[in-house]
């Protein structure tokens, strides 16, 4: 039995994010990517790394959903995000699905990274979770926000 959690896609994270003002996380919801390619990465060298972060509301709680992507090998990584408007960290909570043999192995509650938000710039500050290139290792801008959470009125129409 691995010594980390694993959930299945159909579960749901059980904790409750200790998220002080709900709405002030609000801002944070919303779909974010950050690839890194470099000659002497993955396998075949010069494979993409890509990491996908999805950040959702449940109840008055944040959480995410984050993948991480090399040549033919994912990993899928549930966490909580806590903090405020303009500063948030992204914790572990548990691998989805299989977890790759060479994942590196989370605890519940390490910190991922934290992500800073000034105006449009977002800076992450790396925590257990290391970018594969060293020089992205030190603090700074990496993921860009895809898409923002829609407001209802927003929304498409299902018949549209």
């Amino acid at each position: 039995m691995p010594d980390t959690p694993v959930i299945s896609s159909a579960d749901t994270p059980v904790a409750e994010s200790p998220s002080s003002d709900p709405s002030a996380l609000a801002v944070w919801v919303g779909q974010y990517s950050y690839a890194e390619i470099d000659a002497n990465i993955g396998n075949p060298p010069g494979s993409v790394v890509a990491y996908g972060l999805c950040v959702y509301q449940m109840g008055t709680s944040l959480f995410a959903a984050i993948s991480v992507s090399v040549f033919g090998t994912a990993q899928s990584i549930m966490a909580t995000v806590d903090g405020g408007a303009d500063t948030v960290t992204v914790n572990f909570e548990s691998y989805v699905g299989k977890v790759p043999a060479n994942a590196p192995k989370y605890k519940p509650g390490d910190v991922l990274f934290t992500m800073t938000r000034q105006g449009t710039k977002i800076t992450t500050q790396w925590g257990s979770m290391k970018p594969k290139l060293s020089a992205h290792k030190t603090p700074g801008s990496y993921f860009s926000q895809n898409a923002p959470a829609a407001s209802p009125s927003a929304s498409p129409s299902a018949t549209g």
